[in-house]
């Protein structure tokens, strides 16, 4: 359903073709700074953009690793460096903060930065098993842990919320 509404924020509004076409810009752009299976940096506050980012890091084989835009840019920057991102992309506040703090070598992009209309393509890695997103706690009991999330255990998520909320 390409003209349906996928995505409303404010006044924006994506249909699933706006987020396709959106996310294979941001899947080129990613692939062309980001070696296969290495790892993306997303710092934002909720936007579409985000979002699309999410499957363009999917597309282009790489980690989604999602930094909390609320944490101070110190603290950011602690698991970033953990991370081991190569790229960290996200609202213009969360990157323009972290710009004079980040080490040699890291590529920084805002939302409209980093969107290109070509770059290398890729075989899907297959087995499911692949880190998709790395999400890290709290740190309530000590320092925030990394955690790692396959595509097989973000489809088991979804079926389950399906399956909760009663959606066909």
């Amino acid at each position: 359903a390409p003209h349906e509404t996928c995505l409303l924020d404010g006044e924006i509004h994506w249909t699933f073709a706006d987020l396709d076409l959106d996310a294979t810009r941001r899947m080129h752009f990613t692939s062309s700074h980001v070696a296969t299976f290495g790892r993306v940096a997303i710092i934002s506050e909720n936007c579409p953009e985000m979002v699309s980012q999410f499957y363009a890091a999917s597309q282009a084989l790489v980690t989604a690793v999602m930094i909390n835009a609320r944490l101070l840019p110190s603290e950011q920057l602690e698991l970033l460096e953990r991370s081991k991102a190569t790229l960290w992309l996200g609202d213009e506040a969360s990157i323009n903060a972290l710009r004079p703090l980040a080490p040699t070598g890291i590529i920084l992009a805002t939302w409209g930065e980093a969107q290109a209309d070509t770059g290398p393509l890729r075989e899907h890695r297959g087995d499911g098993e692949f880190p998709a997103w790395l999400l890290y706690t709290s740190g309530t009991t000590g320092k925030s842990k990394g955690v790692p999330l396959t595509d097989t255990n973000l489809i088991a998520a979804a079926a389950n919320a399906g399956i909760a909320r009663k959606f066909s």
